[in-house]
């Protein structure tokens, strides 16, 4: 009797984060976060397959670039399409792998219960059984949703939104998933960043909820956040064409963070110019 060889069942992938919101804004996204319901051991399988014309290479993490695992793998070095893993949890296990094709990076993790932010480590990465559930921890409803990838050449076009991300999208709203905006805060205050930047683009900044004014003076302080990602994320932010510089900067004055940003300066967003970005 000839032995099968053993099937891999069928998986679903699905398009999330900032990609979904951009495209249902007509923007070109300059993210992509795929999540799946493979394991990072079954997304390998898919990769390596002969037809797919994949190289996995060595982790670009300086902490993971030398672990036994990858040892034996190549650097990326000039080939077109590679992969490589990109997170883990604090006890070393994968949870995303991260696919490049022509340096276009394609980030593609498990579904789970897991803190969401890259800035984090989690403790323990804990799978989901549904994107439903997958969405609990993810920051703003605007980020919670969902377009399952299931044609290759052709419109995917049903959309799934477990806490009505797409109406606050329509309706300029910036509102945190099941009401967790002090969670989000507490797991990664840098999420103040953030929030900043998407209502700037997202929503109306002359109209931030004073409870999330609240929730955002008491995480201030950016405890923990290297100085270096909080430049980077006000300049992603101030900078981009869809932004109102002397809004944003009046933004962050009304929420105390710009005074954690420039400690003792005085500022005053009316005597900036309109746009100084050229």
């Amino acid at each position: 009797k000839g032995e099968t060889e053993p099937q891999l069942k069928k998986k679903t992938l699905y398009l999330t984060g900032g990609a979904v919101r951009d495209h249902l804004k007509g923007k070109t996204p300059n993210n992509y976060d795929i999540v799946t319901d493979a394991t990072t051991s079954e997304m390998r399988m898919i990769l390596t397959q002969p037809d797919s014309g994949f190289t996995e290479t060595k982790p670009r993490t300086s902490d993971y670039s030398n672990d036994e695992r990858y040892a034996e793998l190549p650097s990326a070095g000039h080939k077109n399409k590679v992969f490589y893993a990109s997170r883990w949890d604090k006890q070393g296990k994968e949870l995303e792998i991260t696919a490049e094709i022509n340096g276009e990076q394609f980030n593609i993790a498990t579904l789970s219960k897991s803190c969401k932010s890259r800035r984090i480590q989690p403790e323990k990465g804990e799978v989901a059984s549904s994107v439903e559930e997958d969405s609990v921890n993810r920051d703003f409803t605007i980020n919670a949703l969902y377009i399952p990838l299931s044609t290759g050449d052709g419109d995917n076009s049903e959309l799934i939104d477990p806490h009505g991300g797409a109406h606050h999208l329509k309706s300029g709203e910036v509102k945190s998933v099941s009401n967790g905006f002090e969670d989000r805060l507490k797991e990664d205050p840098s999420t103040a960043l953030r929030y900043m930047k998407t209502v700037n683009r997202f929503g109306d900044s002359d109209k931030i909820p004073e409870k999330d004014k609240e929730s955002i003076a008491r995480y201030k302080d950016l405890t923990d956040v290297p100085k270096d990602h909080i430049r980077k994320e006000f300049l992603n932010g101030l900078e981009h064409p869809d932004t109102d510089p002397r809004k944003y900067m009046k933004s962050f004055q009304s929420t105390g963070l710009l005074n954690t940003i420039f400690p003792g300066v005085e500022f005053d967003p009316e005597e900036m110019p309109t746009d100084f970005r050229g």
